[in-house]
């Protein structure tokens, strides 16, 4: 039952974001090990996918931005690997539920320590 239950809320939380919703930005700050990591996304299935998984990363602590084009089935994601890793991104939550796929395509070391 709670499984059921669980399963419902993730759906619903999905379709809410497929019908729009806000993406939420983070201030520009100090960054310790700033990396710049590509992803292939894989399960977008309509034009607010991209805007759903943006939401999601950007949730996490150490993403400071995110890109996804559905088109290209990529996502680019600016974050501080002093506060999270890039398999820890390509494994959050958003792509455990099993609707997005992601795989590490490039993770490299941006110049300057400090993000717009």
């Amino acid at each position: 039952m709670i499984k059921r239950t669980l399963a419902a809320v993730v759906l619903a939380a999905l379709l809410v974001g497929c019908l729009g919703g806000g993406s939420p930005t983070k201030k520009a700050q100090p960054l310790e090990d700033p990396r710049q990591l590509t992803l292939k996304i894989g399960g977008m299935t309509c034009p607010a996918c991209p805007q759903t998984i943006e939401s999601a990363l950007l949730q996490l602590d150490g993403v400071i931005e995110v890109e996804v084009s559905q088109e290209r089935e990529r996502g680019t994601v600016v974050y501080d690997a002093s506060k999270i890793t890039a398999e820890e991104i390509a494994k959050s939550k958003i792509f455990s539920w099993g609707v997005y796929t992601a795989e590490v395509i490039e993770d490299r070391a941006l110049e300057g320590a400090e993000h717009r």
